[in-house]
C-alpha cells in the first residue's frame, strides 16, 4: 500500500509540475509598452512623444486607450497619424492591449488641478469633458477622453478631423454632429487647443 501512494505521489508531483511549466505568465503593461515600442513614439513615460502631433497618453481612461487601440488595429480609425501606429498594433493581442492601456491610465499626467476655463468653456467642451477636462460631463455618451494636458497640435489636428468627417470611430460621429463642434472656426479650435494644452 505505501508503494502505491508513494508511486501515487510522485505520479500527482509530475503532473503538477507539468501544469506549472505550461502556465503562461502574461508580461505587465510596462513591459510590454516597452517591447511593443510604444515609447518609440509616445516616451518612456507615455507623455512625452517625439511629434507634439503625437498624443500624449499618460493617465488616459484605460478603456478608451483600448478601444481606440484596437480602432486602430481594425483600421476603423485611420485618420492623422494611425497610419505609422498601424504596423505596430498587429502584433498585439486583446489581453495585451488590456495590459498596456492599464499600464498608461495609472501613469501620471501632465495635466494640471482645477478647471481649463476659457474657450474650452465658452465652445461647450465641458459638456462631454468635464470643466477640468479630466472628468466625464454630463452630455458625454460612453467614454469621453481625457483631455487637459495634452499636446495642442494634437487636438487641433483630432477636432478638425473630427469635424471634416476624417475620423468617424468610437464617439466622433457625435462630437461631429454637435451643434459647438458644426459651428467651431479653426480659430476657435486653436484657442481650444491652447487652454487645454495649458
Amino acid at each position: 500500500m505505501r508503494s502505491i501512494l508513494k508511486t501515487l505521489s510522485i505520479g500527482l508531483v509530475a503532473v503538477s509540475g507539468l501544469a506549472i511549466s505550461n502556465v503562461t505568465v502574461a508580461a505587465d503593461g510596462g513591459t510590454l509598452y516597452t517591447q511593443k515600442l510604444c515609447n518609440t513614439c509616445h516616451g518612456a513615460d507615455a507623455k512625452t512623444p517625439i511629434q507634439p502631433i503625437y498624443p500624449k497618453l499618460a493617465g488616459q481612461n484605460a478603456e478608451y486607450l483600448a478601444a481606440q487601440t484596437k480602432h486602430i488595429k481594425d483600421k476603423s480609425r485611420s485618420n492623422g497619424q494611425t497610419g505609422t501606429m498601424f504596423p505596430f498594433t498587429m502584433s498585439l493581442n486583446d489581453d495585451d492591449i488590456t495590459a498596456i492601456s492599464g499600464w498608461i491610465a495609472a501613469q501620471p499626467s501632465d495635466a494640471k488641478e482645477g478647471d481649463i476655463g476659457g474657450a474650452f468653456v465658452d465652445k461647450g467642451c465641458v459638456k462631454c469633458h468635464g470643466a477640468d477636462g479630466q472628468s466625464q460631463g454630463a452630455e458625454a455618451k460612453g467614454i469621453a477622453p481625457k483631455l487637459a494636458g495634452q499636446n495642442a497640435e494634437y487636438i487641433i489636428a483630432q477636432t478638425k478631423d473630427i469635424k471634416d468627417g476624417k475620423r468617424t470611430n468610437g464617439n466622433a460621429a457625435e462630437m461631429a454632429g454637435h451643434a459647438d463642434v458644426k459651428a467651431i472656426t479653426e480659430a476657435d479650435i486653436k484657442a481650444v487647443a491652447e487652454a487645454i494644452a495649458k
